[in-house]
């Protein structure tokens, strides 16, 4: 498990028990050596592959959202499957911290 990310260690082992199977991927300015200090959020994109690990993120919920407010800096969580990245509906530039 890599971690240039800001968030720690523990809080990103935390983060990948709710979402088994999916990748975690660090993104964004944070990412890019592009963020304003006070201004800029740290994007945090959760990758489920199957259906099945789409509908435990989501069966996951509020216990994501609780380890959100854990973390202490401005945080947004994104939700992509795979397919939608297959099919190039979103286009991610980060470094992956999780291999699900």
């Amino acid at each position: 498990m890599l971690n240039t990310s800001p968030i720690q260690a523990e809080q990103l082992a935390a983060l990948s028990v709710l979402c088994p199977d999916s990748t975690i991927v660090f993104g964004g300015s944070y990412a890019l050596g592009e963020h304003i200090p006070e201004t800029s959020d740290c994007d945090i994109y959760i990758i489920p592959h199957t259906l099945a690990d789409t509908r435990t993120v989501f069966y996951n919920k509020q216990k994501i959202q609780q380890w959100k407010k854990r973390v202490d800096m401005n945080l947004s969580l994104h939700v992509i499957p795979e397919l939608a990245l297959k099919f190039e509906f979103y286009k991610i530039t980060g470094e992956v911290l999780v291999q699900g």
